[in-house]
Order: structure tokens, then C-alpha cells, then sequence
């Protein structure tokens, strides 16, 4: 019997304290630089297929993590070991900014999602509907990339899983094709992919690499 220690030994217990403190205590094990990277030599995961020249820099992985979430610098050498393409930590106003008034986090019953302005998951035959979508033959477009990324990422934000599908059919590439993509392409390839995996996931009561792994299947049939 597949046990999910995540879930049981470390999720359930921080759902019952307080987000503000679950969040210092995220901030406190941070600190702990050894831990991540005795962690990480245990669970990093690399591949060529990650590899990314962006502005000529070469990059482990296109996923980053943005300025915004360790402002002060604090925690970027424990950060480092996530295995991130790279890191932008800190940022400059003019002015000092407190920010907004505790508490500042919050969580969401799901009963509570519609009245809090949160889309409902899709039904099944929707996502059916979708998954038919990723066996079918790309649909070849003609007009300028700007023009066709503007209407990608227009169909990414719908949340229609059918219309995220057609993103993901349409710029998948086979592994020996991957040269031909280029990085703008592959990045919302990325971002169409972990958002139906996402909702797939969640539809069907799957873990998320297990959903993402079935889509791939698809796409490579």
C-alpha cells in the first residue's frame, strides 16, 4: 500500500495551525541551508531537457523563481538547492513598503470557492473532451508568433481545459525536435501543460506527476 508521507506527516498537521504561523514557520526552516541541501541530493532532478539558453545564459531549467517572495535576501542560499533555473530575490521602491495588514494569508474552504470568486473544476466530459483534443493532429498556423502567443495565452487564462488542450497539441515537440522550439514557445507549452495537469489532476483525484505523465502518454501515441 502506497503511503503519501507528504500528506500524512507534514501537510495535515500545518492545515491545523493558523497560515500566518505555518508561514513563519516556512520562513524559519528556511534558515536551515543544510537541510535543503542534504534534501537535495536525495530528490534533485535534472534532465537535457530542461536545459535553457536564455540571452545567451545557459540555465539548468526554465522554471525560476521571481523577485517578490524573499525581498530581503534572507533565504536565497537554502533556495538555490530547489533545483531553479535561477533566482531574483529583493527589489527597490522609492518608498519603504509595509505591506498589507496581517493576516495577510489566508485559506479557502472548498465549499467556499464560487462565493470567493474561484471558477468550479471541470466535469468529467469536458475533460474528456480535452483529452481527445491532445490525440488529435496539431492545428498548423500561419500567422505571426505574436499574434498566435496573444491567443495561446488568451486560451491558457479561459481555464477551458479543451481550448488549454488545443495550446498544449498545437507547440508539443518530439524530443529530437526540441531545437526547432524556441524559448517564448516552450514556455507556454509549459505553462498549458501544468495547467491541464493541474485540472486533471483535480478531477480525477490524481497526484499531479502521475496526471501529468497520462497526458504526455497522450501526446506521444
Amino acid at each position: 500500500m502506497k503511503i503519501n508521507f507528504y500528506k500524512i506527516l507534514i501537510r495535515s498537521p500545518l492545515l491545523l495551525i493558523a497560515p500566518e504561523i505555518v508561514w513563519k514557520i516556512a520562513d524559519l526552516a528556511l534558515t536551515q541551508k543544510w537541510f535543503w541541501s542534504f534534501i537535495s541530493k536525495i530528490f534533485m532532478y535534472s534532465h537535457p531537457k530542461l536545459n535553457t539558453n536564455f540571452a545567451g545564459i545557459e540555465l539548468d531549467s526554465p522554471v525560476g523563481l521571481a523577485a517578490g517572495y524573499d525581498k530581503n535576501c534572507k533565504y536565497l542560499s537554502s533556495l538555490e538547492t530547489f533545483g531553479f533555473g535561477y533566482l531574483i530575490g529583493g527589489t527597490v521602491t522609492f518608498d519603504p513598503r509595509p505591506g498589507n495588514p496581517k493576516p495577510r494569508m489566508i485559506r479557502i474552504p472548498k465549499e467556499k470557492a464560487s462565493s470567493s470568486g474561484l471558477r468550479k473544476l471541470s466535469n468529467k466530459n469536458r475533460l474528456s473532451r480535452a483529452l481527445d483534443v491532445l490525440a488529435e493532429k496539431p492545428s498548423i498556423k500561419k500567422d505571426m508568433w505574436i499574434k498566435r502567443a496573444k491567443e495561446y495565452e488568451k486560451n491558457i487564462n479561459s481555464g477551458d481545459p479543451v481550448l488549454i488542450a488545443e495550446v498544449v497539441r498545437d507547440l508539443n515537440k518530439k524530443e529530437d525536435s526540441l531545437e526547432q522550439q524556441s524559448y517564448s514557445e516552450r514556455q507556454i507549452y509549459l505553462t498549458a501543460l501544468n495547467r491541464l495537469s493541474n485540472e486533471y489532476a483535480a478531477v480525477q483525484n490524481l497526484e499531479k506527476k502521475m496526471a501529468k505523465n497520462k497526458l504526455e502518454e497522450l501526446l506521444n501515441q
